[in-house]
C-alpha cells in the first residue's frame, strides 16, 4: 500500500499480521507517563518498547520501565507537567540517546511544550496532527 507522499506501507490482514509487525519493531518506542498503567503489559506485544515514568511502581523491578534516578520532591500541576519534565530530565535524555536516532514517543496527555521537548529529545510523536486530534492545554485561573 502506498501512502501519499510516505514510504510504501505493508497492509497488516489479521492478528497475526498485527503481532509480527510489532513483534520484530525495530525502532525505539517510548510511553512517557507518571506511571506505566495506561499502556502496561503493550511491551510484550511491542518489541523495543519502553515506559519513562517518574514514579517507580515496581520498584526497579521491570525490565522495560525506565524512572530517572534523581527524583525531588516535586509538586506536578497536571500529567502533562510530568511529561514535560522527564523530557527535560538529564537521565531520561542519556537513555533515550542510548537507544539510537528515530524513536517515537506518546502520552495521554501533551501540549505543545510537550511535543517541542520530544523533538527536542530526538523523538517523533505518535499522536495524530493537530487538525486531528484534541490536545490538553490546561486550563487558566
Amino acid at each position: 500500500m502506498m501512502t501519499a507522499g510516505g514510504p510504501e506501507r505493508r497492509l497488516l490482514n489479521g492478528i497475526s499480521d498485527v503481532r509480527a509487525f510489532f513483534h520484530t519493531n525495530a525502532v525505539p518506542l517510548y510511553f512517557i507517563s507518571p506511571t506505566p498503567f495506561n499502556l502496561l503489559g503493550i511491551d510484550r506485544w511491542i518489541r523495543n518498547f519502553f515506559y519513562l515514568t517518574y514514579f517507580d511502581s515496581f520498584e526497579g523491578e521491570h525490565s522495560r520501565v525506565f524512572v530517572p534516578r534523581r527524583r525531588d520532591r516535586i509538586d506536578f500541576g497536571s500529567m502533562g507537567d510530568v511529561c514535560n519534565h522527564l523530557l527535560r530530565d538529564p537521565e531520561t535524555l542519556e537513555f533515550i540517546a542510548r537507544r539510537g536516532p528515530g524513536g517515537k514517543a506518546c502520552f495521554v496527555m501533551l501540549d505543545e511544550e510537550t511535543q517541542a521537548l520530544a523533538r527536542q529529545a530526538g523523538l517523533e510523536v505518535m499522536h495524530p496532527r493537530r487538525s486531528c486530534a484534541i490536545v490538553w492545554a490546561p486550563r487558566s485561573s
